[in-house]
């Protein structure tokens, strides 16, 4: 097991938001889960995860009250996704929930275009998990235990 880092990719929207997340090891994708959540949901989600990284995309102009990104304190490089990300094509098919909404759709894209496209990484599988909060929990960042 090499360097682990973690990114997090935020689609946001009015009451819903996009997320999307990756486990590097070294340059091997490790695990990839998306997910749509409410708004309120983002930031302690993000706060649990600690990414090192976070991308967002500001392209959907809302209102400044609606479309906010919370940036967690453990964040040290943030980024706009690329504009071109929207123009892509993406293999993605889940036949058991075949509609997932347009705030999956759209992180996934641009995760996809980030993640996978621009960088010279390594993906050994295309698992995509559902991004919830066992899946925060369980692939975080290891937490003290209190005996």
């Amino acid at each position: 097991m090499g360097i682990r880092r973690r990114v997090a990719y935020v689609y946001p929207g009015i009451h819903k938001s996009g997320i999307g997340a990756i486990i590097y090891d070294d340059d091997t994708v490790h695990k990839m889960a998306i997910g749509s959540v409410e708004n309120y949901l983002v930031a302690p989600y993000l706060e649990a995860f600690k990414p090192e990284e976070l991308v967002f995309s500001p392209g959907k102009l809302h209102s400044k009250d609606h479309a906010t990104v919370t940036i967690p304190s453990c964040v040290l490089k943030i980024r706009y996704a690329f504009h071109s990300w929207k123009n892509r094509k993406v293999p993605m098919v889940d036949r058991e929930n075949p509609t997932r909404g347009p705030y999956v759709h759209n992180v996934w894209k641009m995760m996809f275009d980030d993640a996978i496209r621009r960088k010279p990484v390594k993906l050994k599988n295309m698992i995509v998990e559902d991004f919830t909060r066992q899946w925060v929990l369980d692939n975080g960042p290891p937490r003290l235990k209190h005996e």
